[in-house]
């Protein structure tokens, strides 16, 4: 069996620099997701509903802002307004299939995220574990990694 590129590791750690949250893309949220975040925002589930999400397919999806930033981007603080209970795509980045699939995405996303290449490093396993984790939701339709990338 082939091992993949990154069989030795990666190095990644998050600088909070808003670059993944300020370019259009498709979050996509769970039931659970919805209510953690309506809950934590002090509103009802029907309410955050309408006024933060759209359906696409059978996917709840986060609307975006008025740049094409994600919606809980304040421009102001660059910071994410619900860091706490962000969805687990949010989580996982940059660890998505769509970047992980070769050492060049990985490597052009590095260009654009100043976290990638420094910091805590991840083992083989602890992304394999992350992807497969991916795989499983995307499966049962619970989760889509997809963005812009």
């Amino acid at each position: 069996m082939n091992e993949p590129w990154y069989e030795a590791g990666l190095l990644f750690s998050c600088m909070h620099c808003g670059r993944c949250c300020r370019r259009p893309g498709i979050v996509t949220l769970s039931v659970e997701e919805l209510k953690s975040i309506a809950e934590f925002l002090s509103l009802s589930p029907e309410e955050f509903f309408w006024n933060y999400v759209s359906r696409i397919g059978d996917s709840f999806v986060l609307k975006d802002g008025h740049r094409g930033e994600c919606i809980f981007y304040d421009w102001d603080n660059a910071l994410c307004l619900i860091y706490p209970c962000r969805p687990s795509q949010c989580r996982k980045y940059p660890f998505w299939p769509s970047l992980l699939g070769t050492r060049e995405a990985w490597e052009r996303e590095s260009a654009f995220c100043p976290g990638i290449g420094q910091g805590d490093f991840h083992s083989k396993e602890w992304i394999d574990t992350v992807l497969s984790d991916q795989e499983l939701q995307a499966s049962s339709g619970d989760f889509g990694a997809s963005g812009s990338n």
